[in-house]
């Protein structure tokens, strides 16, 4: 029993000089446009006081003691300078540490400094993708750094410099992206018209197969943006059929929404295309469907009249509706497209799959 109240007892012992341990933040070396010298320090400070493994002196007791002790900040970054201030302090460490802000990188940097070994403790080095209103949140992340605090991966994906800008569609604000670039892709009709462009042109068909190729442009402008979510006005124009010789244009108009993060994104809206179409009708004969054009009936024949594409028929501007699911794949700076696109007929659907190219514009 005496043993263990023994151990309790240094246990308990350890806990409060653990938790008696001061640090002091002394000083930052500022290099381009971003926050002030005490800005930085303040947030440190902040930010170490949240851990809660050590007291952190106030500003205002720094202040004090630098009166008494007179000290040039300007000039005191080595080890000599900042563990006298650490002992003026009666504290166990100094924190100092530098702020670079080059571009869109912020190199955040700081070492910890054992007052009476009078030694670094540890240095670390960071780069972060910049943003002066995120600033805390990068200072808190080389805090975390220092003393070894587990730092969750999401976080790294939105401010660590190198996988903002190589690897994720995503930045300190989850940064919105445009995809307007050229399109290529191929395209399947289904259903009565695949048989259609598949008969002979005699029979009113194109003599084509159902499977063409596609290439065109997208155009989009952005409209809507909240960060993880970025609502789209996309114009695409496409020439389909260029592999069986022939080239059927198409004009497309969609709206668009696009998770940033994620890179998927999913739109519809109507398209217009140029077609050849016949008025005619279905004649029953032993069972079979034959597509006779519209003036050829039989005297007394009751025949319904619909109209349907034709080969033979007249050169007309036919609407439809397109739905189109996709997702974006970084490659460096560059965003690879790739959509699965359905345009619905009561004739058959048509199937298509599209993939493209954009650069990213920081």
């Amino acid at each position: 029993m005496k043993k263990l109240s023994l151990i309790l007892l240094l246990l308990g012992a350890s806990i409060i000089s653990k938790a008696q341990e001061k640090i002091a933040v002394i000083n930052f070396d500022i290099v381009g446009k971003s926050l002030t010298k005490q800005q930085y320090i303040t947030i440190t400070r902040t930010e170490i006081s949240k851990l809660e493994r050590y007291q952190v002196v106030d500003k205002y007791t720094v202040q004090e003691s630098l009166e008494k002790n007179p000290v040039d900040l300007d000039k005191c970054f080595g080890i000599n300078c900042l563990s006298k201030i650490g002992t003026d302090l009666k504290v166990k460490y100094v924190l100092s540490g530098s702020a670079e802000v080059i571009g869109d990188k912020a190199i955040i940097s700081m070492r910890l400094i054992d007052v009476e070994k009078k030694e670094t403790i540890k240095n670390t080095y960071s780069e972060f993708y910049w943003s002066e209103k995120n600033a805390q949140r990068l200072v808190q992340l080389a805090v975390y750094k220092l003393f070894d605090k587990t730092i969750d991966e999401k976080l790294l994906n939105i401010y660590d410099y190198a996988r903002v800008t190589q690897g994720n569609v995503e930045g300190p604000d989850v940064r919105q992206y445009n995809l307007s670039g050229p399109r290529f892709g191929g395209t399947y009709q289904t259903g009565k018209m695949e048989g259609i462009i598949t008969a002979g042109k005699v029979e009113g068909g194109f003599d084509k197969k159902p499977f063409m190729t596609v290439i065109g442009y997208q155009y989009e402008q952005q409209y809507l943006y909240t960060g993880p979510f970025q609502a789209v006005f996309q114009l695409n124009f496409s020439l389909t059929g260029l592999d069986q010789q022939t080239a059927i244009p198409s004009f497309s108009v969609l709206n668009g929404f696009r998770a940033t993060k994620s890179g998927w994104e999913f739109g519809f809206g109507p398209s217009f295309r140029l077609r050849k179409v016949a008025d005619g009708f279905y004649r029953t004969t032993n069972g079979s469907e034959s597509w006779v054009l519209w003036g050829d009936q039989e005297v007394g024949e009751n025949a319904s009249k619909t109209t349907r594409m034709d080969s033979r028929g007249e050169t007309k501007l036919i609407s439809s509706w397109v739905w189109a699911v996709g997702k974006s794949f970084k490659a460096g700076s560059m965003n690879i497209p790739v959509n699965f696109y359905a345009i619905p007929d009561k004739d058959g659907w048509l199937f298509g799959l599209s993939m493209g190219y954009a650069l990213h514009k920081k």
